[in-house]
């Protein structure tokens, strides 16, 4: 698709000295694939003929006006193309902003006005003049959101750190971009300290943002609105990311920390789960806290505040958290038309006027939620172009190239894995009448096929009644990385099957046996071989190593560690499974087989797992150190039952942290080497 509009931007957004902005057309070629050149080239043109002077002070457009958005635009484009020009116009409107703060900007150009407090603050000024009083609130953090923006660009790429900044430094505010992004660090902890933290935030109600008392007059003692809060914890955000990234100043990250994370909280204590006309959860929710539904305008910021705590992974907040929010905008706002031709103003289906009239097109912010609902990109960006906002509307466009670029980014990604699919041989290890049972393995990129690697063989968990090998694929894909074949195998259960545990623990033995009798086709070294598997396919690698109940002992099925993810491991009276097993369960228990000689062994469980208590998981460790094996055992407070799954779309903490001590264990075993 390609879009292009041609147009004359005249913008007045001076206090002292108007300055007309002739705008070069942005452009957009297509939708899909990487950001063009042309493209890129229309938007350093438009950024460098927006060129806002030294007097533009009031009505928070460094807030939200047209010189902060375009911080923000370059920021993305920064970052999706690490063009230097871009970052330097960035660094041109952040050398702007912080010079027009309202202590800092001399008087002659609007600066040193007094603030409902009676003092010179440390504020940008949402008024032009004094009269009665310069107002400013909490919105002060979304200009701190920008400026660190621009200094973790700069800090993350260490190269250009001692690099002179080619616009000079008129401001004196150094001279190198790593000077340059201290600077609005600093100056945004000042602001922090000074203003925000110090006027605004309720340390006897959990740190939550409040407007103050008299003689504030806007909101007195109220609660801050919620995309009001965003812009603060937007800027306490950033500056934390930076921080940690310098790792200066652990007490303030701290200290960020415990006001973003209960307002955060705060907020989504507040949503109401609801179900939008097309059977999507959706959310409902108040402008603020107690007033009338949120519009789509704040919400738009409301948006933005919610995928910048996503996107620094450190406040809990889920891809899975974010899809209802997506399809609120996608499926309610934009679910339908108002006879103005403007989409829906307000989260509960009503418009009213103002900030509750709705919109015609897409405000930049909302390009965010594309992450979450991918199938919805197209009309975006179709909405805009209807509406001539395409070639002038400097935010979104920027967006909509960085979420395409991000798309591209990531279907890249995807060629790569399927490029690697190469690496995946299907293998059949046991015929049973008409049924086929598999192998999948997966094996390390780069393998030689002279080489001979370590192996593991995963078995899948479901009780024994069902199940797929894809639950473990995660893992066997990771241990894969670390130079093994991994190994999924199918086996009969009785859903699919009609049989039960004992054919089940029949099949697993038989896949062992067959990558040891064919272990010179699938390049395995014999030695270093590990069986692992999840509850009851935790059950089967362990009988691998301990039972004895079928007929070909020809081959041994003994492994050389064990990895088990909460493992069923007792089936006797009172233990999973028994009133399917019966009598008959010291032929197939693992706890009532333990012998010298059993493979060392690590165990991951929830300490809530509801299938196997705690006890018989310690029993398990001391009946096998009782014969000398090396048992390690984990629990981790508050997990369940399968817990360590790995969720296309979600939290994977417990994934990450089972695979690393699994991967540890194997690493002191000397079964894998460690990692470089």
């Amino acid at each position: 698709m390609f879009l292009r509009a041609s147009v004359l931007v005249s913008m007045l957004i001076c206090l002292l000295h108007p300055v007309v902005i002739k705008a070069q057309e942005l452009l957009v070629e297509q939708t899909e694939g990487p950001i063009t050149k042309k493209e890129l080239l229309a938007f350093k043109n438009f950024i460098k003929d927006y060129n806002p002077n030294e007097g533009q002070l009031g009505s928070n457009i460094w807030v939200f006006g047209a010189p902060g958005k375009a911080i923000e635009a370059c920021g993305l484009m920064y970052e999706a193309t690490k063009d230097t020009a871009i970052l330097n116009q960035m660094v041109f409107y952040c050398d702007r902003a912080l010079a027009t703060r309202n202590d800092l900007a001399p008087a002659n150009i609007g600066g040193q006005l007094k603030t409902w407090t009676g003092n010179i603050d440390p504020i940008w000024p949402s008024n032009k003049t004094a009269q009665p009083q310069a107002g400013a609130g909490i919105e002060q953090g979304s200009v701190l959101a920008h400026l660190a923006f621009c200094s973790r660009l700069i800090l993350e790429n260490q190269p250009i750190w001692n690099k002179k900044v080619s616009i000079g430094d008129p401001h004196n505010f150094g001279t190198t971009y790593k000077e340059r992004a201290l600077k609005y660090i600093k100056e945004g902890d000042y602001v922090m300290d000074n203003w925000i933290i110090k006027r605004f935030v309720r340390t006897d109600d959990h740190n939550r943002l409040y407007f103050p008392g008299a003689p504030n007059t806007y909101k007195p003692n109220g609660p801050a609105p919620w995309n009001q809060l965003f812009m603060v914890t937007n800027g306490l955000i950033r500056l934390t990311e930076c921080h940690l990234i310098l790792k200066d100043d652990p007490e303030r990250v701290k200290r960020y920390d415990e006001i973003v994370q209960p307002n955060l909280d705060w907020f989504l204590s507040s949503l109401t789960p609801d179900t939008s006309a097309v059977n999507t959860p959706v959310y409902q929710f108040d402008y603020a806290l107690g007033s009338r539904s949120e519009d789509a305008n704040h919400f738009a910021y409301d948006v933005e505040g919610l995928w910048i705590a996503y996107n620094s992974g450190r406040y809990g907040v889920k891809f899975n958290d974010l899809v209802p929010f997506a399809n609120t905008y996608v499926d309610v706002i934009l679910g339908s038309k108002q006879d103005n031709g403007r989409y829906i103003g307000m989260l509960n289906g009503e418009s009213r006027t103002g900030n509750m009239a709705g919109y015609n097109y897409i405000r930049d912010e909302y390009f965010y939620l594309a992450d979450f609902r991918p199938d919805k990109f197209e009309t975006m960006v179709g909405i805009n172009r209807q509406a001539n906002k395409i070639a002038d509307f400097l935010p979104a466009t920027a967006r909509i190239l960085w979420q395409k670029n991000r798309r591209y980014q990531t279907s890249l990604k995807q060629d790569t894995a399927a490029k690697k699919s190469s690496l995946i041989k299907t293998f059949i290890y046991k015929t049973i009448d008409t049924l086929n049972l598999k192998l999948t393995c997966y094996y390390p990129e780069g393998y030689v096929p002279t080489k001979k690697y370590p192996a593991i063989l995963f078995f899948f968990g479901g009780g024994w009644v069902g199940g797929s090998t894809a639950q473990l694929e995660p893992q066997a894909k990771y241990f894969a990385t670390r130079g093994m074949i991994a190994i999924l195998a199918d086996y009969r259960v009785s859903s699919r099957n009609k049989t039960t545990p004992f054919e089940a623990a029949k099949d697993a033995r038989t896949a062992m046996r067959y990558i040891r009798s064919h272990s010179e086709e699938l390049l395995i070294d014999t030695t270093k071989i590990v069986a692992s598997g999840a509850s009851a396919g935790g059950h089967l690698a362990a009988a691998c190593d301990l039972l004895a109940i079928d007929e070909d002992n020809s081959i041994s099925t003994k492994p050389a560690a064990l990895v088990l993810f909460n493992p069923v491991i007792d089936n006797g009276p009172g233990g999973y499974g028994y009133e399917r097993i019966g009598n008959r369960y010291m032929e197939i228990s693992p706890l009532h087989n333990i012998k010298a000689g059993a493979a060392p062994t690590i165990l991951f469980y929830g300490d809530q797992d509801k299938h196997v208590p705690l006890k018989t998981a310690k029993l398990y460790q001391t009946e096998l150190r009782k014969v000398g094996t090396e048992c390690k055992l984990f629990f981790y407070p508050g997990q369940g039952h399968g817990f360590f799954n790995y969720h296309k779309q979600g939290d994977n903490e417990y994934f990450n942290k089972t695979v690393k001590e699994a991967d540890d264990f194997l690493t002191s075993l000397k079964i894998i080497n460690e990692k470089r």
